[in-house]
């Protein structure tokens, strides 16, 4: 019983030690010893006996920890749901060798693809064509663009994503939107607006005001908080953008809501300067201050002209 005790608290601070009681047929085959080992480290479970190996909780346990030892256990549980779904969260390329109908099991193969992007390419074909998870795969690891589906390599939001996380998945993308501005690395480092699905903060823009100086800028934080400012009236939203990132102390992306529009600002907008984006009164009233700015400018001409006695 003293040796027991003494096993389960060294394979509770190291799982791999059930290697070394291989010799002792009663310790090796005791169970609790085994649960131990492996919720200590996960691929110890390559040491359990074979009985073991078909035993689903012990098989649970070692995954939580290691998402490869599925592997090592019956082969049964590369079907079954559950035990894949612990693996592939650890371990996402774990996907590879799992039952072909798993592969097509839409939250098993986000879960893979959220820890691992290229688990994607061992994810069925119609799974490669969702949307969602390709962009969740990108994420993680650009260079997964290369197992989507034709249609969402050209999906300029999706290679956007990919380019943000490594610039050489471009090379993914078809010939004809690898010449997009926006799509060059220089640019996308200087994008932060955010693609639908990322986590970013939203602000909210509830006014864009001509004013002497600019455009005058009002947004808030879903939490009520205001930031107003006066951006030149040369300005983008891409400007609009970078200023609130600041404003929330990040480096990162941010979403942009528009007064009157349900969606997000796509980040292709982001070159789209303010003035485009006002009614029509605020373009009456842009021209209508150049207009009076000119006439003040015509008449002080006209001043300093009849002052110096220059009637030309």
């Amino acid at each position: 019983r003293r040796d027991r005790e003494l096993v389960l608290e060294a394979v509770r601070q190291n799982g791999k030690v059930l290697r070394h009681l291989m010799g002792n047929t009663e310790l090796h085959n005791d169970r609790e010893v085994v649960l131990a080992a492996v919720k200590s480290q996960g691929e110890s479970l390559r040491y359990a006996p074979r009985a073991l190996l078909a035993d689903r909780e012990v098989v649970l346990a070692a995954v939580r920890r290691h998402g490869p030892a599925v592997e090592l256990a019956d082969e049964r549980f590369l079907a079954d749901r559950d035990v894949v779904l612990e693996a592939v969260q650890q371990a996402g390329k774990v996907l590879e060798n799992v039952a072909v109908e798993l592969k097509a099991d839409r939250e098993v193969v986000l879960a893979a693809v959220r820890q691992s992007g290229e688990a994607l390419r061992f994810a069925a074909e119609e799974l490669r064509g969702d949307r969602e998870i390709v962009l969740e795969a990108v994420r993680e690891n650009g260079d997964a663009l290369q197992f989507a589906s034709e249609e969402l390599k050209a999906d300029r939001e999706v290679v956007l994503e990919a380019v943000r996380r490594n610039d050489l998945a471009l090379m993914h993308a078809p010939l004809e939107i690898r010449g997009e501005s926006l799509l060059k690395s220089e640019h996308v480092a200087d994008n932060p607006i955010a693609v639908e699905g990322s986590v970013a903060p939203t602000f909210s823009i509830s006014e864009l005001a001509l004013r002497a100086g600019g455009v005058e800028v009002v947004a808030h934080t879903l939490g009520g908080n205001e930031h107003r400012t006066v951006l030149p009236r040369s300005a983008s939203v891409g400007d609009v953008a970078r200023w609130l990132r600041t404003q929330h102390g990040s480096t990162g992306l941010v979403y942009l809501n528009l007064s009157g529009q349900n969606a997000p600002v796509n980040p292709f907008d982001a070159n789209k300067l303010l003035v485009e984006l006002m009614g029509v009164a605020e373009l009456e009233q842009e021209a209508e201050l150049r207009a009076n700015f000119l006439t003040d400018v015509g008449a002080e001409s006209s001043a300093e002209r009849h002052r110096t006695g220059d009637t030309r």
